[in-house]
């Protein structure tokens, strides 16, 4: 007969829940555990940016994540996340629609990222980056760092090169 081991945790919606699991189960779940417990030096993504399907996903960001206000996206989550599991020092590195600067309801996540990090680089990517994605992007790269406030950032507006691009290709295939 297999050991069985009691798992005791909250789901997503904070309730408590209870389920026997293996050894083997036990092992990933700590591995997992103490995977997640880390912070890292550097932390690349490109989050979700989605509103929510269902009222207990919304609850559960709303409950944990301070900077998300009203209807804010998914993606301002994923970013508050990587200011918290970065060590002191770490950069991030993440794309996202270029409403992020000047949304309303991205206002806290850009106060604490002013607060907690030092800002490297905006680039502003344009439209159409991912076939099926119709909003203008960006790239936010900060470091976790405020050891200094007086600093530069760099930004970089490339939306135009595809613009370019497309018009070079164009005059190198006439047949188009």
């Amino acid at each position: 007969k297999k050991e069985s081991l009691l798992l005791k945790y909250k789901d997503i919606s904070g309730n408590d829940i209870t389920e026997k699991i293996d050894v083997e189960s036990a092992k990933e779940v700590i591995k997992l555990c103490q995977f997640w417990a880390k912070k890292f030096d550097y932390i690349v993504g490109n989050p979700p940016y989605i509103g929510f399907g269902n009222k207990i996903d919304k609850r559960y960001i709303e409950k944990n994540y301070d900077c998300f206000m009203g209807k804010s996206d998914l993606f301002i989550a994923f970013i508050e996340l990587a200011l918290n599991k970065l060590k002191v020092g770490g950069s991030c590195g993440y794309i996202f629609p270029i409403t992020f600067l000047n949304h309303p309801n991205n206002e806290n996540i850009r106060i604490k990222i002013l607060n907690d990090a030092k800002l490297k680089y905006i680039v502003n990517l344009g439209e159409k980056i991912f076939e099926d994605v119709r909003k203008n992007t960006m790239i936010l790269v900060f470091d976790k760092d405020k050891s200094n406030c007086d600093y530069i950032c760099r930004t970089k507006d490339v939306s135009k090169l595809k613009m370019l691009e497309s018009k070079i290709i164009e005059l190198r295939d006439p047949q188009n």
